[in-house]
């Protein structure tokens, strides 16, 4: 585990997103984790303490006792656990003109 403090959005961002094996989003506050979505967005999966409030079919392991968290966390490390249909997903749900394409339909209606 790095902590890298603070990140600038854009290129040096998306090095520690690809870098990462698996991203642990532990939080159960958030209701929109922008996280999940950019480490989804490079493959990379997320081990989340609870099901996301948001739509995403793949590439969110929700665990719920800490056994369970420590063997996602070896199964993840032991093989490569890139995954390009959540990617896909992603890209599809919440790209930037997706979102502003939502958001004009709901001004619309």
């Amino acid at each position: 585990v790095r902590y890298a403090g603070e990140l600038s959005p854009g290129a040096e961002l998306n090095r520690y997103y690809n870098a990462a094996a698996l991203t642990v989003f532990p939080s159960k506050l958030e209701s929109f984790g922008l996280v999940i979505i950019e480490s989804l967005s490079a493959g990379v999966p997320v081990a989340l303490a609870e099901k996301p409030l948001f739509n995403l079919d793949s590439g969110c392991h929700v665990y719920s006792s800490p056994a369970e968290f420590i063997q996602m966390i070896h199964r993840f490390l032991d093989t490569d656990g890139r995954d390009l249909n959540a990617r896909a997903e992603v890209i599809r749900l919440y790209s930037w003109d997706k979102v502003a394409q939502d958001h004009i339909q709901l001004w619309e209606q």
